[in-house]
């Protein structure tokens, strides 16, 4: 009988104890839990990817015209601005180009064009000589500027003048995006 007492003893103190730690938690549980205000600052994000800059054109010659994957689109290239403003893709060709020794032709032989795109702004779908300088090929559209991501795929070709060095011909482009037209 003692030991019952004993034991009933023992288990009152031992839920009394239980009681007195977690009621005072569960009270201040209540008491904490408040309303948090997090403010988020966004960084703005400007870029832009390519797939593939490297034109090949394999061997041609003279007077031939050459289209990269006529009956699709050789590249595509991946711009994407949560700025809120207006921005522009231009395209170039930075280097020289490679072709047979000896062999100049100008970079207003070799063209480009828009194939398709996704974004809601302006491009340029005809033939386009290149030119060493960048040139307009995308003005973004008001919903290109939310961050949307704005996918533009190319088609490229080379007509080669008659009087060119027949060989292979490849360059390298450059693609540009700026807030400035």
């Amino acid at each position: 009988m003692y030991n019952y007492k004993n034991r009933k003893i023992q288990l009152c103190l031992f839920i009394s104890i239980i009681l007195l730690v977690l009621i005072p938690l569960v009270c201040r549980a209540d008491q904490d839990s408040e309303d948090v205000f997090a403010s988020v600052f966004v960084l703005p994000s400007f870029l832009i990817d390519i797939d593939n800059n490297y034109l090949d054109f394999g061997l041609v010659k003279p007077g031939e015209s050459v289209t990269l994957k006529p009956a699709t689109y050789y590249n595509s290239l991946r711009c994407i601005s949560n700025k809120g403003t207006r921005y522009y893709l231009k395209i170039h060709i930075p280097d020289e180009i490679i072709g047979p020794k000896g062999s100049r032709i100008p970079s207003s032989s070799f063209k480009w064009k828009v194939y398709g795109l996704n974004g809601s702004g302006t491009a340029i779908t005809e033939w386009q000589e290149f030119s060493d300088k960048p040139v307009l090929v995308y003005t973004s559209g008001t919903e290109d500027e939310t961050g949307e991501e704005i996918i533009i795929r190319f088609q490229y070709k080379l007509d080669l003048p008659g009087s060119a060095r027949g060989g292979h011909y490849s360059l390298k482009v450059a693609y540009l995006l700026t807030e400035e037209e």
